[in-house]
């Protein structure tokens, strides 16, 4: 395939702080036929200021083209709304996202796109997550190859699962006609988990993946003004939710086989076990909503066929045999 374009999706909102490491990032790419699509969700900082800067500078040193960036402002909506903004404004035959407090090496569109081939529907790679403490976990693919997505390659699938490669869209290459085609966006009502509903969209419509080993996205974790790290109450809903999506896809590519399916049943019991950690541990009068809806849930007799794989503790004891009196216990011992 010859240098198709490819468009770089940044939504930005109030990161004056992050978002001259990522813009700089983009423009600094060593592949040529990229263009920048900036978001502005409403920035009430200098988050605009600074990319306009940094901009010019790199425009008046002839190191990028403006015609290849757009830049578009909009009342602030949420990031799932300028996503979509950036996806329809975008010419490019691969679409890449950006967040605008994380950033990407300067090899990193050439990499992903070096591997694609004319049957290719998306491109994953590893990724460096960078940790408050200041320590980075590199997360590389275990080899550059391409493979089908179906039932003879369940092996790569579930590792790329193992590694929660499809929660995000970091660290991607999708194609846009496969988006256009088929009405794929953001769901803008989603504040939580809304990049994972996104892959999961998209992936219906995937033959052929091609993964990258190496890791040039940086992932910036940990930041305390981020959605993901505020509390929600509807957690576990929203947990379970895109469990089932999840689940649902696999079903439906013929991938719902024993490695697998035990991937996802031991993630489902996560999600449980901070569920209920959750209800105890709220202040809220509704806290024993959580706990009883869980213990409702159908999946629990599929789970106890995982047990040994699940730590024996009073919370597995009480949702296998379905009682909530020890959380209501232990949740006034706790004074909650």
């Amino acid at each position: 395939m010859k240098d198709p374009l490819v468009s770089i999706i940044i939504p930005i909102y109030n990161v004056e702080k992050y978002v001259g490491q990522c813009v700089q990032s983009a423009l600094s790419q060593s592949y040529q036929n990229c263009e920048l699509i900036l978001v502005n969700d409403g920035s009430q900082d200098d988050s605009m200021m600074i990319c306009k800067n940094i901009i010019d500078e790199y425009c008046r040193k002839q190191l990028y083209d403006r015609t290849r960036i757009k830049i578009i402002s909009q009342q602030n909506h949420g990031v799932s709304f300028a996503r979509n903004v950036g996806i329809k404004a975008a010419k490019g035959t691969f679409l890449a996202f950006v967040d605008s407090d994380d950033w990407i090496d300067e090899q990193y569109v050439e990499n992903m796109i070096r591997a694609v081939d004319d049957k290719t529907d998306i491109v994953v790679s590893g990724i460096c997550h960078h940790m408050v403490d200041k320590r980075v976990v590199k997360q590389n693919l275990s080899q550059t190859k391409s493979f089908v997505f179906n039932k003879e390659n369940l092996k790569e699938i579930t590792e790329l699962e193992k590694a929660f490669v499809f929660n995000g869209v970091h660290r991607k290459l999708f194609r846009s006609d496969i988006i256009r085609n088929n009405g794929i966006l953001y769901d803008e009502y989603s504040s939580f988990g809304e990049d994972l509903l996104f892959v999961f969209s998209y992936l219906p419509y995937v033959d052929r993946i091609t993964q990258v080993m190496d890791a040039y996205y940086h992932y910036r974790c940990g930041r305390n003004d981020s959605l993901t790290a505020q509390a929600n109450k509807y957690r576990f809903d929203e947990d379970y939710n895109q469990w089932k999506v999840k689940r649902q896809l696999y079903v439906q590519k013929g991938l719902w086989e024993e490695d697998l399916k035990r991937l996802l049943y031991l993630q489902l019991w996560g999600y449980i076990d901070n569920g209920i950690m959750s209800a105890i541990n709220s202040h809220s009068k509704d806290n024993t909503i959580n706990w009883e809806k869980i213990l409702m849930l159908k999946e629990i007799d599929c789970l106890k066929f995982y047990k040994d794989d699940i730590p024996s503790t009073w919370i597995r004891w009480s949702v296998f045999h379905r009682v909530s009196w020890p959380f209501k216990l232990y949740s006034k011992l706790m004074g909650k």
